[in-house]
């Protein structure tokens, strides 16, 4: 089954998004978007919440990241959704804040959306908050440390352009991504390593 990148123009530079795939140069026409679900339809295609604290690894969590990853949603709004239900924020509301850090901001292929999701899981979860101690803000720098050191040690880099090699705004970087199997090979383990550490980092 093939599914389409969610951050991969398939229609010309600088045109207007209408949701519907254009055809690709052979004439095949890319899939559409998946149509958007309701919470209820949601919750239960992935099983519910991720009924843990982030303390206690649930493998469901990666798995479901990477599964709405392939689903046609970028690397941030894949890892934030995937533990949502853990850090009191409706589903819908965590696709909708990360949307635009996928493929390191908007396409801009800085910081790895998947980090960025990691990184917001954890302000989330362990931030300081209003009238809330100072202390919390540096054991969230100290997490945050940690996760990018054990995300670089795994990848290499948190920088889009770098993990993937290939300019996501030019037709033939695009193509690059797609002829490579980027979105499986490479960005696809990103979002799940993402969501292993939110899952189960103390």
């Amino acid at each position: 089954m093939s599914v389409r990148p969610p951050f991969i123009l398939d229609r010309p530079l600088g045109a207007e998004a209408s949701g519907v795939g254009a055809a690709k140069d052979d004439g095949a026409a890319l899939p559409e978007f998946p149509a958007a679900v309701s919470a209820d339809a949601e919750g239960a295609a992935d099983g519910g919440q991720c009924a843990v604290e982030l303390e206690h690894m649930n493998p469901a969590c990666p798995s479901i990241a990477e599964e709405k990853f392939l689903a046609g949603y970028n690397c941030a709004q894949a890892v934030l959704y995937s533990t949502a239900g853990n850090l009191g924020i409706e589903k819908n509301t965590a696709l909708k804040v990360a949307c635009g850090f996928g493929a390191g901001y908007g396409r801009a292929q800085e910081v790895c959306g998947a980090v960025s999701g990691a990184v917001m899981a954890i302000g989330l979860k362990h931030g300081r908050g209003e009238r809330e101690e100072k202390s919390r803000t540096e054991d969230t720098y100290r997490r945050t440390r940690e996760f990018i050191a054990h995300f670089k040690q795994r990848h290499g880099s948190i920088q889009c352009r770098e993990l993937i090699g290939c300019d996501l705004q030019t037709p033939e970087g695009q193509q690059s991504f797609k002829d490579r199997d980027l979105l499986h090979t490479t960005c696809a383990r990103c979002v799940r390593t993402a969501a292993e550490w939110v899952a189960s980092a103390s």
